[in-house]
């Protein structure tokens, strides 16, 4: 009896990590723009977010692994290093990061993301895979390795289609170059551009936020976005939407937000987005035709930005 109850325990572990894991992989891969954007802009971890594909797909891999029932107790190995380093990560994003939300689902259940809850699932997680290290339980049935192959196969192909290969070309180039920070004040092609694309007066400060429909990243954005101006670090912020699909800009978003006469609302083309940046939101400060900022991702607030980084405000 306890030898038939340790099984069904251990089987039981398997198709909960199996599934979870499984779960967050495809979740990522729907959304792997999005989640590539984050390991570089929230995490801060730079030329690493070119690796984040591989990270889903071997999370799919081990997903399938315990699913089909196949060599468990490496797999589990492998799930409880894997659990530990993407917890030591996901700290690491927490303490010199903007993360909050871990983005193990992509946007899919933000709402469980948060730090309380991310600990609490992976020390959960790390436990049963442990008990599946323990007692592993083998499935048998014929065609294993053909179904978990097909699986990483089609996994990656959605990974190829949904993912834009300029973005992880320009992670791994920023990384390599020895260009200037983000905060390092430049006079660039980029500041020309936008100065005259949005007629920017060279004596004032603005801070230029771009942004698209249905990304959760950029709704969560908009309210600091807002203080730039409200608490006088700008003078002037500049509402951008990206316009992907259509050539009228959408109202809802700026209405939504209370973005009123105070604020300049404005729009852009993704083609010509495209030449500043591919990671959506984005924001830059701006004066003289000089680059104070560029932040791609979760917009801190700018309390945040003059406690890290003091020198952005520190006009010419």
């Amino acid at each position: 009896m306890k030898k038939f109850s340790e099984k069904y325990i251990a089987l039981i572990s398997q198709y909960i990590v199996g599934g979870v894991f499984l779960f967050s992989g495809i979740m990522k891969t729907l959304q792997i723009n999005s989640f590539i954007s984050q390991v570089e802009t929230d995490y801060q971890l730079g030329i690493l977010a070119a690796f984040a594909p591989a990270l889903v797909l071997i999370e799919i891999w081990l997903g399938a692994q315990f699913l089909a029932g196949k060599n468990v107790k490496q797999t589990a190995r492998y799930t409880i290093i894997l659990l530990i380093a993407l917890t030591v990560f996901y700290t690491y994003g927490i303490l010199w990061g903007n993360t909050e939300n871990c983005g193990c689902f992509g946007n899919v259940l933000a709402q469980f993301s948060s730090p309380i809850f991310t600990y609490i699932r992976n020390l959960l997680l790390i436990i049963l895979a442990y008990v599946i290290f323990k007692k592993p339980y083998e499935l048998h049935f014929n065609y294993r390795p053909i179904l978990i192959a097909a699986t990483v196969v089609i996994s990656a192909f959605f990974i190829g289609f949904n993912s834009d290969a300029s973005q992880i070309q320009k992670i791994i180039l920023h990384g390599l170059s020895k260009t200037p920070s983000a905060t390092t004040p430049k006079q660039s092609s980029d500041a020309l551009l936008l100065v005259k694309k949005f007629n920017l007066i060279p004596q004032t400060s603005y801070m230029l936020f771009f942004y698209t429909q249905g990304c959760p990243y950029c709704l969560n954005s908009f309210e600091n976005a807002k203080l730039y101006s409200e608490r006088n670090f700008v003078d002037s912020v500049i509402f951008i939407e990206v316009l992907k699909r259509s050539n009228r800009p959408n109202t809802y978003l700026t209405d939504f937000y209370a973005i009123d006469s105070e604020f300049r609302k404005t729009s852009i083309r993704k083609k010509d987005y495209n030449q500043l940046s591919h990671i959506y939101p984005s924001g830059w400060i701006i004066k003289n035709n000089t680059i104070y900022m560029k932040h791609e991702g979760l917009i801190p607030s700018p309390l945040t930005v003059s406690y890290k980084t003091p020198e952005v405000f520190k006009f010419d």
